[in-house]
Order: C-alpha cells, then sequence, then structure tokens
C-alpha cells in the first residue's frame, strides 16, 4: 500500500520478510561492541542486500559528518546512503550547543541551522564519489592487515585503512 501511496516504503531496521517491500532500510546493524559475542562486526546484511535496498549501517552513522572517522569510515565501507536527523537527541535537550553539535544536528536558531545544512551539504559532496555503487552488489567485504576492502559487481574497490 506505500508504494501505491507514496511511491516507496522504508523502514527502521530490516528484516528478511519486509525485503520484496523495502526500498530504504534505516539502520540495518546494531552499534554495540564486538564484546564477547564475536570478534568483529562484519556488513551481512549489506552483502545480502546491497544493489537491491538502500540502506543506512547503523543507528550511530545517523548525522556522520559530525562524528568520529571510525563511524565516517563505517558509512563509506558498508555503502551507505547518508541519513540526516534534525533534533535527534530529543530526549536529552542539553542547553550547551557545542557538546549537543558533536552528536546532533540543531536548527533552533540560524547559526545552528546553517553550520547543520553544510554538514548535510559535505556528506552530498563526498556521496557523489560513490552513489553510483548503491545499484551495485556488494561482492566482498575484506578484513586486511592495514584496514578493509569492500569489492562492488561493477569492479569498484572501497579501502579504509586503520
Amino acid at each position: 500500500m506505500s508504494h501505491k501511496l507514496f511511491g516507496g516504503f522504508a523502514s527502521e531496521g530490516a528484516f528478511d520478510f519486509a525485503a520484496p517491500y523495502l526500498d530504504y532500510a534505516y539502520y540495518v546493524a546494531g552499534d554495540g561492541d564486538a564484546g564477547s559475542l564475536f570478534d568483529v562486526q562484519i556488513p551481512l546484511w549489506q552483502l545480502v542486500y546491497h544493489g537491491i535496498i538502500l540502506s543506512n549501517p547503523t543507528g550511530s552513522t545517523t548525522n556522520y559528518t559530525i562524528k568520529d572517522k571510525k563511524t565516517k569510515e563505517k558509512v563509506k565501507a558498508y555503502g551507505g546512503r547518508p541519513s540526516f536527523y534534525f533534533n535527534v537527541d530529543f530526549y536529552n535537550f542539553d542547553k550547551n550547543d557545542e557538546a549537543r553539535r558533536k552528536k546532533d544536528l540543531l536548527c533552533d536558531t540560524d547559526e545552528n541551522l546553517r553550520y547543520s545544512v553544510s554538514k548535510i551539504k559535505e556528506a552530498y559532496e563526498e556521496f557523489k564519489e560513490q552513489r553510483h555503487l548503491q545499484l551495485e552488489f556488494m561482492e566482498k567485504y575484506i578484513f586486511e592487515e592495514n584496514g578493509t576492502r569492500t569489492e562492488y559487481s561493477d569492479g569498484s574497490v572501497c579501502e579504509i585503512l586503520q
């Protein structure tokens, strides 16, 4: 019905039963540390569905241009589509804009709005270089001594050095 009414369907999370209907999945994996459950996190969902369903890797990769280097690289390595929220941290409204800017995009003042839009534009400029990969299958995700390498069905390679 969503396709008929709106032309597409998106969901938080991505379960296999929804795959025939999904056009976009917002965060397809958890943000937890490997801890004792597994040694490393691999983009299993993306290895299955990348090229078919657009996705954002994890909840923490939302607003990735204001996050740390590791988070930024996860979006690229997992072939993610950039996703942004304004005021995503609505449970913890801290009046200290500088502290919130490290984890949230704000639009409550003209200054915050300009800053936030500049970070979205930054992602767009970065994404233009690899947007064609959204339609390619992720063939391999390889752990190497100095980082990871993602290989796509068109022969493109994305290397992330640690």
